[in-house]
């Protein structure tokens, strides 16, 4: 009979993979419906978002589970007297060496460190000697009659890393040598996440020790403090200089708040950078503080392999003629999902500054519809989400028909949506692939051979819709069932028939714009149009 301990590694992998598949609330494979998250079959996470929770400890834990009492525990020779691991892969290390050296293949693997003391201890297991490297430097030194030093085995098996620290770190105490060292340390590192404060003293040695690590193929900066100068601030041209133009395999970026230059000194700046040879695939950029130029010299490389794009919340610097640029000619005809949100005071047009119809961005709120109707650059996206005011009603008219999953705001009011989900438009002669079996597809065509306005689409959402009247959300509710598409709103996922959309304790944003070119027009909803 087999044991154990005879089990090939290969084998010991696929055990450890299925105990943590069974452990995930929902594992990969499994379809979750998340209005927020992508609706297409799910891909497995990002290594800094994988079997975490938001402060960054596993979610693979269990509490500990005590089966005896103490009086018994403290008679007993227990393995463990303080109750299971509650990482589910340490017990296993102790099966045998196998499932030691598999086990240790999947800690180290993916590793968040969330203190200086996490990283201290973690840096020693990468340099210090393990049992398996004295036994080989034993050897080795037995035939040449020296041991030169080595990283731990250990440190080939990092390939993600996270450090979350809290507060603001020196090189010291505070954790930056910290950082260098263990990058360093890591020669097949590809994944690196940094949420941590930094003194400016820490920027430079950091950088180099990133820049020797040329396997990297996601960067993900979630704090830069482009307000404090005593703090390390990353900068859009540093980066490319010192670190992208030096990664060839670099595919992801997410970045927070990153900065640019004053806009007089951004083209004597741009012409010394070096031309990017990395082709990025998905591209985040939350609170960015770039202008249009800035964000392009991130754009320009990655035209046609780009595939995400995020712009969250970016500040007055990028203009909205800027933003119209960069969506017509630094997007390719490749780019599947596409997010937009900008805050109310992200230059507002005036009333009387409208003019209804116009190609200039600066002159009217349908940005969007601007790109759709004068670029090919979004006609294959599969998902959109679109918050503020860059868009009007006519949006929907323009959409591509590949969209799968749609995000929106409210302010564009019900009955436009409903209108053009419930149209149907004439194709010539196209096949069209059959629809996924999940969730349920009605028809998509016609008795007279017309296709339904959005086919593919099965999930829509949207946010700031607090003042719809109810019977608008009755209206968009029936469109939906009829078209077989998900809806999920910011008042709950399944609108119920006890709110009438009207209560005066509802606290959620409303956007009232005025209409100036036609006054006598009449307001179905209490959104007036938007030009």
């Amino acid at each position: 009979m087999a044991k154990l301990t005879d089990l090939p590694a290969e084998l010991v992998h696929r055990i450890i993979d299925h105990l943590i598949q069974l452990h995930r609330s929902t594992p990969y494979g499994q379809r979750r419906h998340n209005p927020q998250a992508d609706y297409d079959a799910p891909r497995r996470p990002r290594p800094h978002l994988e079997d975490r929770h938001t402060d960054g400890s596993s979610s693979l834990h269990s509490p500990r589970r005590y089966a005896t009492r103490q009086a018994d525990i403290d008679k007993a020779e227990l393995s463990w007297p303080d109750g299971i691991p509650n990482n589910l892969l340490l017990p296993l290390a102790l099966v045998s060496r196998t499932f030691r050296g598999c086990a240790q293949q999947k800690l180290f693997s993916n590793v968040a460190l969330v203190t200086p003391w996490q990283a201290y201890v973690f840096s020693q297991a990468l340099t210090g000697p393990s049992p398996m490297d004295e036994s080989q430097d034993a050897s080795e030194q037995g035939q040449s009659g020296a041991n030169p030093p080595r990283p731990s085995h250990l440190a080939h098996y990092v390939h993600s890393l996270q450090f979350l620290f809290r507060g603001t770190g020196s090189m010291g105490l505070g954790g930056g040598a910290l950082i260098c060292e263990i990058v360093e340390s890591c020669p097949h590192l590809e994944h690196l996440a940094m949420n941590s404060r930094l003194l400016m003293r820490c920027k430079d040695p950091i950088t180099r020790a990133l820049a020797s690590r040329p396997r990297i193929k996601e960067l993900v900066l979630l704090e830069n403090a482009n307000r404090a100068p005593l703090e390390a601030c990353w900068l859009a041209d540093e980066l490319v200089a010192h670190l992208f133009s030096k990664w060839h395999g670099l595919q992801t970026l997410e970045l927070r708040q990153l900065s640019g230059r004053p806009p007089e000194s951004i083209e004597s700046i741009h012409q010394a950078l070096p031309v990017l040879e990395c082709r990025l695939r998905e591209i985040i950029l939350l609170e960015p503080d770039l202008d249009q130029r800035e964000l392009a010299l991130l754009l320009n490389s990655s035209r046609e392999t780009i595939r995400t794009l995020q712009i969250v919340e970016p500040s007055a610097k990028l203009d909205r003629p800027g933003l119209c640029r960069i969506l017509k000619e630094h997007t390719g005809p490749n780019l599947e999902s596409l997010t937009l949100t900008v805050g109310d005071s992200w230059h507002p047009i005036s009333t009387h500054q409208r003019v209804k119809g116009s190609d200039d961005p600066s002159k009217t709120n349908g940005l969007l519809e601007i790109v759709f109707r004068s670029s090919s650059a979004l006609r294959k996206l599969k998902h959109l989400s679109v918050v503020g005011r860059i868009s009007n009603s006519d949006l929907f008219k323009l959409l591509p028909q590949s969209l799968v999953q749609l995000n929106w705001d409210g302010f564009l009011g019900p009955l436009a949506f409903t209108d053009a989900l419930s149209s149907w438009r004439v194709v010539d002669d196209v096949q069209y692939p059959p629809r996924p079996c999940s969730p349920p597809s009605g028809p998509t065509f016609d008795d007279e051979g017309r296709e339904r306005w959005l086919p593919n689409l099965e999930c829509s959402s949207v946010v700031n819709d607090n003042k719809w009247l109810w019977e608008d959300r009755m209206a968009i509710e029936d469109a939906m069932k009829a078209a077989h598409v998900c809806f999920h709103s910011s008042r709950g996922d399944r609108l119920s028939s006890q709110n009438d959309g009207d209560d005066d304790d509802d606290e959620g944003q409303y956007y009232d714009y005025d209409d100036d070119e036609d006054e006598d027009s009449e307001e179905d909803y209490n959104v007036n149009e938007d030009f």
